[in-house]
């Protein structure tokens, strides 16, 4: 028998314990308050954030092609340095040499 919701939060995933320094949590709690998320939104963020590892390496390259190649507004390239994890689908699509109008194309597609 499986566990039945009684209501509440959806469940995202396992939940589990970790300790911080007590400076550290004040530091996140901070950071979480002034992006308007949870302790724990905030963690889950900075952990897709450091998953998608966008090393400074190649973030400058990859902001360029952006700019130059594909046009796309300095304020959106803006987004995409402050949460690069939102546009991972561009990061992929930059890392394989396509266009974003190949995402383009395959989400009309997908529509259709």
């Amino acid at each position: 028998m499986g566990k039945r919701n009684l209501g509440g939060r959806p469940e995202i995933g396992p939940a589990f314990s970790v300790r911080f320094p007590a400076a550290l949590l004040d530091r996140v709690d901070t950071a979480a308050a002034a992006e308007g998320r949870t302790r724990a939104g905030w963690l889950r963020a900075s952990a897709e954030d450091r998953l998608l590892h966008l090393g400074r390496e190649e973030l400058a390259p990859f902001v360029l092609w952006l700019l130059e190649d594909q046009g796309v507004e300095h304020s959106e390239v803006a987004r995409v340095i402050e949460k690069p994890w939102a546009y991972e689908d561009w990061l992929a699509i930059y890392r394989c040499g396509g266009s974003l109008s190949d995402l383009d194309d395959d989400d009309a597609a997908a529509k259709m």
